[in-house]
Parts: structure tokens; C-alpha cells; sequence
């Protein structure tokens, strides 16, 4: 009875391990994995514990985030000081020339402002730049001169200047000049589109007038030089006093004697013969 009992064991002992190993069946042989520990975690789990798919997704989203940055940078030049208090004008340059200076001043000011393109720099035809205007108290009703130096592709740099554009209202602006005539295309900050044209033609109108008046000037002074110097080079004619024939103080010069007829001359021997004549 005990080895029965023993015998029937150790046949379920090796039939345990038997079948812990492999499982016959009428499907054909399958392998049972070990039971793992309770303890331990899988690679997997771990991983999704440390969050590494986490770490992936935000290194995309900041590459996202660069690339809209890189997408959205402004390259444009900027003149004057960029600020968030300023106003921002978009210009373009509208000339047949790249500009190398580029002043402004408030319309009835004498002198303009330091040049706002960088040493060095330049804005080029067509380029569109940045212009920054410090806001002021006078921004609703004040109008600037704006004053440019162009250097054409011949090298030669020419003086333009554009009045009384209301840079501090603009959203954007562009220098023209076309025969002669320099003014400023531009949209208000509320969208609506002007020039300056009318100023420009205005201005220019006076300032033929003025330089007609200063030619005027300028001949009359020197019509009046020469006139003077006609006057200073002219000798006075000299006048000499006559003697006065006709006056009582005149002293005649005496007559001269007639002159008297001269004796014949006589020798010694004539006058020793002759005979004195009774009369």
C-alpha cells in the first residue's frame, strides 16, 4: 500500500514536470512559457513608464514650432529703432536706384534727421523695408519731408525728396518719381490708398518759382557790377583855359621897325674925287 502510495507520486511528479515542459494533445505539441516573476515588468512597459514616445513627440513639436519660426522670420531691413511703442511702416523702394541714404524731418523743420540705412548698407530697387517711427503726441495731423540719396547704375548719386507724407498713419508706402516729380503711394492704417502727388506738384511749382526769382536776383546784381565798373573805367575829358585876344589886360607884342636900307658902301677912293652937289 505505501509503495503504491509513493509509486503514484513520483509518476504525478515526473508527469508535472512533464507538463510543464510540453503539453501533448491532439492538435500536435504546443510550448508553455515559464510563469514570470510578479515582480518584474516587461521591456515594453518600462519603456512606456520612462516615456520615450513622449520625449519623441515633444522633440517633433519643437521642430514644428522652428519651422514655423523659420517660415514666419522677417528678413527685411529695418530703419530707424525697432520697438513695440514705434510705428511700423512697410517701404518700398519704388526709384530707379538703390538708396544709400535716407533722412526724415517734420514738414516745416529747416534740417533733416541722421541717415536711418545702415553704414555700409543700402536698399536696393523694389527692396521693402522696415521704417520705425517713434510715436508722438502730434502722430493724427503731422506730416513728414522725406530725403533720399540714389545712386544709379551709373554711380552718380542724386538728391530726391518727397513732402509731407503722413509716415505716422501709414501702413505701408512706396517712393515714386516719375518725370520729375517725386511723391509717395501709401495705405493708411485703415486701408485706404492716396498720394502725395498733389504736395509734390505744389512744391515743385514753388520751388521753379523761387529759382526763377533768384536768377531775376542774381542777373540784376550782376548787371549793376557791371555798370559800376563801366562807371569807374570812364576818364573825364581835360580842358585847357585859352588866352582871351579880345581882353583889355592883353599886352600885345610891340611891332617890329622896319628895317632900314643899308648906305652902299663907299671905298677911300671915292670919296677923296668926288665933287659935293650944289644944289
Amino acid at each position: 500500500m505505501r509503495l503504491c502510495t509513493v509509486l503514484s507520486r513520483c509518476v504525478l511528479g515526473v508527469c508535472a514536470a512533464a507538463l510543464g515542459v510540453t503539453l501533448w494533445g491532439c492538435g500536435g505539441a504546443q510550448t508553455v512559457q515559464p510563469a514570470q516573476d510578479s515582480g518584474a515588468t516587461s521591456e515594453t512597459s518600462q519603456d512606456k513608464a520612462t516615456g520615450e514616445e513622449p520625449k519623441q513627440e515633444a522633440k517633433t513639436e519643437a521642430e514644428e514650432t522652428e519651422k514655423k519660426a523659420e517660415e514666419n522670420k522677417d528678413d527685411r531691413q529695418v530703419l530707424g529703432t525697432e520697438s513695440a511703442d514705434a510705428t511700423e511702416v512697410a517701404l518700398v523702394n519704388g526709384l530707379d536706384g538703390e538708396l544709400t541714404s535716407l533722412k526724415l524731418r517734420v514738414s516745416g523743420k529747416k534740417s533733416f534727421g541722421k541717415n536711418l540705412i545702415p553704414a555700409k548698407a543700402s536698399l536696393a530697387a523694389k527692396e521693402e523695408a522696415r521704417l520705425f517711427l517713434e510715436k508722438t503726441k502730434d502722430d493724427a495731423t503731422a506730416t513728414y519731408d522725406v530725403q533720399v540719396t540714389k545712386r544709379g547704375k551709373d554711380g552718380k548719386e542724386t538728391t530726391v525728396e518727397f513732402v509731407k507724407v503722413p509716415l505716422a498713419n501709414l501702413k505701408s508706402a512706396k517712393l515714386v518719381e516719375d518725370n520729375g516729380l517725386a511723391y509717395v503711394t501709401y495705405v493708411t492704417a485703415n486701408g485706404k490708398e492716396d498720394s502725395t502727388k498733389k504736395a509734390a506738384q505744389a512744391q515743385k511749382q514753388a520751388n521753379e518759382q523761387a529759382k526763377k526769382k533768384a536768377e531775376e536776383q542774381t542777373k540784376q546784381v550782376e548787371e549793376q557790377a557791371q555798370s559800376q565798373a563801366q562807371e569807374d573805367s570812364y576818364e573825364e575829358p581835360q580842358y585847357y583855359a585859352e588866352d582871351d585876344y579880345g581882353s583889355s589886360g592883353y599886352d600885345a607884342a610891340p611891332e617890329e621897325a622896319p628895317a632900314q636900307e643899308s648906305a652902299p658902301a663907299q671905298s677911300g677912293d671915292t670919296c677923296m674925287t668926288a665933287e659935293p652937289e650944289w644944289r
